[in-house]
Parts: C-alpha cells; sequence; structure tokens
C-alpha cells in the first residue's frame, strides 16, 4: 500500500469520478483506475460503486476512507513539524486553486517559486471552493484560494482580493464589446454558469433577487473551460472574473463588459487552516502571492484590489501583502 494510492483514493472519493480525479491530480485516467484497483486488491473488497455517472463510496470505502484521512492529517502535521524548524524552504507545497482563477498568476507562481526556492515546489489541486475548503480542513492542501471564505469559519484568510466581475460573451458580441454593462440587462439573456454549490453562482443570483429579479441560468456546467467554450460557441453569456477570461480576450475568443449598476465583484482570500502551523515554504509562497498579486493587478491582467491586510494575526505568517 503506497501514500499516493491513498491520496488517490481520497481525491476519488471527494469529486466522485475518476476523470475530475485524473485531471485535478494531472495522471491519465487508465492509470489512476490501476492504482485504485490494486489498493482493492490488497484490501480484498471493493471500495467504490462504479456507473456512468460516476463513483461512490461503499460501506466498507466509507470506513476506509474516514482512517485514511486521520492518517494523511497526522503526516501532514508531522511534515509541517518537521519543515518549520528548518529557515530553508524544503518539500513540497499543496495548494488549492479554483478554475475561475485562470492560469495566469498559477504559472507564474510556480515559476518563480522554483527561481528563488529550488529545494521546493507547488503541486497545484484544482477545485471549486467547497472543495478546496475541504480538503484543507482534512489537511491535504497547505493553502488554497477560496471565494467568500468568510463562509469557513475552521479557514483563516492571510489575504483578500475584491475580484470585479465581468459579463462574458463571445467576440465582437454587442453587448460585452462595450466597457461597461448595467447588471438588469444582464437577466434578460441567458447564462452559461457553474451549478450550486458555487459561489459565482450563489452571488449572481443574491444580486438579481436584491434587484427584484431573477437571473436566467439555462446551462449548468461545473467546468469552467467548458462554460467558455459554449460561450465562444454562442450557446450564451457567462459571469467570471477577468483573470479567468483574460488569455481568451486577448486572443480574440472571448469579450467583456465590466457590470455596474450594480457593480458586482466577490472576495478571493489566500486562506490557511485556523489550527496547525506554516512551513517555511508555505511561508514564502505567501509572500511571494502578495507580490504576484500586486503585479497582476497594477498591468490590469487581475481586475480587482486588496480589500483586508491581515499580516500579523498568526505568529507563524509571514505576509507582505500589497495593499491600496
Amino acid at each position: 500500500m503506497e501514500l499516493r494510492q491513498l491520496q488517490y483514493f481520497i481525491e476519488v472519493a471527494d469529486l466522485k469520478s475518476f476523470s475530475r480525479a485524473a485531471a485535478t491530480i494531472g495522471i491519465a485516467q487508465p492509470a489512476l483506475s490501476r492504482h485504485i484497483r490494486l489498493l482493492e486488491k490488497e484490501l480484498g473488497t471493493d471500495l467504490f460503486y462504479r456507473d456512468g455517472r460516476g463513483a461512490t463510496l461503499t460501506a466498507l470505502g466509507q470506513r476506509f476512507y474516514d482512517k485514511v484521512q486521520t492518517i494523511l492529517l497526522q503526516l501532514q502535521e508531522a511534515r509541517t513539524e518537521i519543515q518549520a524548524t528548518r529557515d530553508v524552504p524544503t518539500g513540497e507545497v499543496v495548494v488549492g486553486v479554483p478554475p475561475q482563477l485562470g492560469v495566469v498568476l498559477i504559472v507564474q507562481l510556480i515559476k518563480r517559486f522554483s527561481e528563488r526556492y529550488p529545494s521546493a515546489r507547488i503541486r497545484v489541486s484544482e477545485g471549486f471552493s467547497y472543495q478546496i475548503a475541504e480538503r484543507l480542513h482534512a489537511g491535504r492542501l497547505d493553502l488554497g484560494f477560496v471565494y467568500d471564505p468568510g463562509v469557513y469559519r475552521y479557514l483563516e484568510a492571510v489575504m483578500m482580493v475584491e475580484e470585479t466581475l465581468y459579463l462574458v460573451g463571445p467576440a465582437g458580441d454587442r453587448i460585452t464589446t462595450a466597457a461597461t454593462v448595467p447588471f438588469r440587462e444582464i437577466v434578460a439573456h441567458p447564462l452559461v454558469m457553474p451549478d450550486l454549490p458555487s459561489t459565482l453562482r450563489t452571488r449572481v443570483a443574491h444580486v438579481a433577487t436584491q434587484l427584484g429579479t431573477t437571473a436566467t441560468f439555462t446551462v449548468e456546467v461545473d467546468s469552467i473551460p467548458a462554460i467558455k467554450q459554449l460561450v465562444i460557441d454562442g450557446a450564451g453569456y457567462t459571469i467570471l472574473p477577468h483573470a479567468a477570461i483574460d488569455d481568451e480576450v486577448k486572443r480574440g475568443l472571448l469579450s467583456a463588459a465590466r457590470i455596474v449598476d450594480p457593480a458586482v465583484s466577490r472576495p478571493l482570500g489566500v486562506v490557511v487552516p485556523v489550527k496547525g502551523g506554516l512551513s517555511v515554504a508555505t511561508r514564502k509562497l505567501i509572500e511571494l502571492i502578495g507580490e504576484e498579486v500586486r503585479d497582476l493587478i497594477a498591468d490590469g491582467t487581475w481586475v480587482g484590489r486588496v480589500v483586508d491586510r491581515t499580516a500579523g494575526r498568526r505568529s507563524d505568517q509571514m505576509a507582505s501583502f500589497p495593499s491600496e
């Protein structure tokens, strides 16, 4: 039984899908299935019910899941304690990233972190905010980017950014090629959005309710790349932060208008668990995130502002964040 098999098992169980877990981990689905089969063979039982809709835990699989969660959390705590005794960042920092964040920040973070700290490395785990929060709580992530972080009382935000939201349409679209678009005009058009419990979907619906109207969610897709492709193909509009569509806008595939009357934004937090220490590598990455966010906001790639500066709230955190 290998540690990575246990990590793979947890990922499949959380996402209830071999294909989604394979994409998040970054391995081929057949390879992931093979690891899980080897684990089941060693245990002498099936851990998942498999069907065309995904994978769910068997009764014995659930019992095994509870035990493995505890083991992985203890290993994470031991790794953090050992690494915290050293001044030089080493080991791996596992970061949870929502797909709406876009690739620009993450690519730059990995590149600059590797250059600055060659003895440490970043591993990215993609998921929606609630999934990232669950993984942080279980000790399988070191830090993460989470939308509306105040919802999760067991997490602490070490940085907060208020992201401006845009109505996104295909290139050349009459509405989204304008600089701004009133929110009331948005509700008259079909929206392609993530399904609940997406915080993005919830925020849009809440603003519509405050204005005494309702948004029209015609297509629900839990995949940001798929949502963007549907918009490119003319299936409707979507609402995203600029960082998520910056590349497609520059390539002439999408256009985006800032939402006004009212302006719509949502808080994005860089979060860590309330309990537990931070490794040297994690603290250094938090510092680097602050630098990168400042640069991306300055050049217009990331449209938003830093709204909360919480450096010093914990003695084991080193945070040099930009502020307005």
